[in-house]
């Protein structure tokens, strides 16, 4: 049984600037890693900043990760300058997840909010950075109603 440690947070989040939530997480992840072993697996939104942060954390100590895309095009639209980065993320990804495979929106609501969902339907626990932005509010609202665990560190 896989224990999965999903990461949601703003797009403003530099592991350069915000050093007190980069020692905290590593800190959460590496109990976590500790605790279950080869049965831990990140998740991750891929979005850039604290999403992207979780992949680097899932790299850079050999966890698995899924990768939870909101759409086909999202890569191309918010990783337009970074383009290769987004493409390495997804192939060292243990799993890749598409929400939607056409358009932006599913019965009116935006596929990144349903992404919210899809994360966390699947986590144990969370680590949050920012809980206060737009999409990480929705998603912490989610985690709330679920009732699934959550750390919030803020910068």
């Amino acid at each position: 049984m896989y224990y999965y440690l999903a990461g949601s947070g703003s797009r403003s989040f530099d592991p350069k600037v915000h050093l007190s939530a980069v020692e905290a997480s590593t800190d959460l992840v590496r109990e976590r890693l500790y605790e279950y072993g080869s049965e831990l697996i990140l998740v991750t939104g891929m979005a850039k900043g604290w999403d992207r942060w979780i992949a680097d954390l899932a790299i850079d100590h050999s966890i698995p990760y899924v990768a939870c895309v909101p759409s086909l095009g999202y890569g191309q639209y918010y990783w337009k300058d970074e383009y290769d980065a987004y493409e390495r993320y997804l192939r060292l990804a243990k799993e890749v997840r598409y929400t939607s495979l056409k358009g932006l929106y599913i019965g009116g609501v935006h596929v990144n909010f349903l992404r919210n969902q899809e994360m966390v339907d699947l986590a144990d626990e969370f680590i949050v950075f920012d809980a206060g932005s737009s999409g990480t509010r929705d998603c912490v609202r989610r985690i709330r109603q679920k009732g699934v665990p959550y750390s919030v560190y803020t910068a």
